[in-house]
């Protein structure tokens, strides 16, 4: 919860917009807070007030399409349900993975975190005592899939596979105004 005190939306039955056949109805309000639809589910992310974070890591929960709570969990950061999973993060854990019931099925301890697409998810663990960063892959299972001793470059998923390169190599990109490429 954001502080001790629970948000909760007011319900409401205000038209907004009404001409010929059309008619928009605003159905709830959270006060200060910001709404994004979550296209798989229909649900709504509700960031909430008074979050601290950048970008979209803060405090949120999820509400049903009237603006009902769907739950009462709250998560410093909330992504897009994808195959059935949304990334969250837990303060002082990291990344993890919860199903459509809002309930965790992958621990939060990654520090980065992507959705799953083809069944993975690209996902990074911080190592503390080297102080570097591993690139590996998870499935809906929570299975870690670590190919960083056998390619150099590996990209996410499509269509059940992966891109690889046993070499490093220059990616080039082109765009209307500039010509440019860097080194993966």
């Amino acid at each position: 919860m954001t502080g001790n005190k629970k948000i909760t939306p007011l319900k409401l039955d205000e038209v907004v917009y009404q001409h010929d056949s059309i008619l928009i109805k605003k159905i709830c309000f959270w006060e200060n807070c910001e709404i994004r639809d979550d296209i798989e589910t229909g649900l709504l992310i509700v960031t909430l007030p008074g979050s601290k974070g950048l970008g979209s890591c803060k405090t949120g929960t999820f509400a049903l399409p009237d603006g009902t709570r769907a739950t009462e969990k709250e998560f410093n950061d909330i992504g897009y349900f994808r195959e059935g999973l949304a990334k969250i993060f837990v303060e002082g854990k990291g990344y993890g993975y919860i199903d459509t019931n809002f309930e965790i099925v992958i621990p939060p301890k990654y520090s980065r975190a992507e959705v799953f697409q083809n069944g993975f998810a690209e996902v990074t663990i911080f190592d503390e005592v080297n102080e570097t960063k591993k690139k590996i892959f998870l499935d809906k299972a929570g299975a870690e899939h670590d190919f960083n001793d056998r390619y150099k470059i590996i990209c996410s998923p499509h269509d059940g596979l992966f891109r690889v390169s046993t070499e490093k190599i220059n990616v080039g990109a082109w765009d209307d105004y500039e010509e440019y490429a860097r080194n993966r």
